[in-house]
């Protein structure tokens, strides 16, 4: 799964941070759609860093405590705008995961208006796929309690949309 090295990146591009920083961040920022544990975390961090995608700079805290503190570099921003770049995923669990923290960061000063064009189109591509789909499996089918999720599922996405067309517009 490539948002939590997304998330981790993100978060390093504005500053330099620890484990706490990023778990912080992520599970309280993001709380309303997303929880990474420390167990995916900490994975992802050595991979980034064997990559060359981030450092790590160790020290001491006041209380004697080993501390890290991990830094992105060049080519972790390179590897930052290529993950921008990748569809969401066709899973609607992962998807609606992807959406939801896309949509939470897009305001963020740390994408350019390149990249939020990128994550804005992504995620409308994705969204007006599955209200498609949506409307063709109402018509096609007469049962009535599939219907209404259906009909509110689809009135969830085209609200999505509506609110990203809306940030596309600004």
């Amino acid at each position: 799964m490539y948002l939590c090295e997304f998330l981790i990146l993100f978060i390093l591009i504005e500053k330099n941070a620890s484990i706490y920083d990023i778990r912080k961040f992520i599970n309280m920022d993001l709380a309303f759609c997303l929880y990474i544990s420390a167990g995916t975390i900490v994975p992802n961090l050595k991979k980034l860093e064997k990559s060359g995608f981030i450092t790590i700079q160790k020290s001491l805290s006041e209380g004697g405590f080993r501390k890290n503190s991990y830094s992105i570099t060049q080519k972790g921003r390179e590897y930052f705008d290529s993950l921008i770049k990748i569809p969401i995923s066709s899973s609607p669990q992962t998807a609606s995961k992807e959406i939801a923290v896309f949509c939470s960061l897009i305001k963020s000063d740390i994408f350019t208006p390149e990249q939020k064009e990128i994550i804005i189109k992504k995620c409308l591509t994705y969204l007006e796929r599955e209200v498609f789909k949506i409307h063709n499996a109402i018509k096609d089918n007469s049962k009535t309690a599939f219907c209404d999720y259906m009909k509110i599922k689809s009135d969830f996405l085209e609200n999505s949309i509506n609110y990203l067309k809306m940030i596309e517009k600004n």
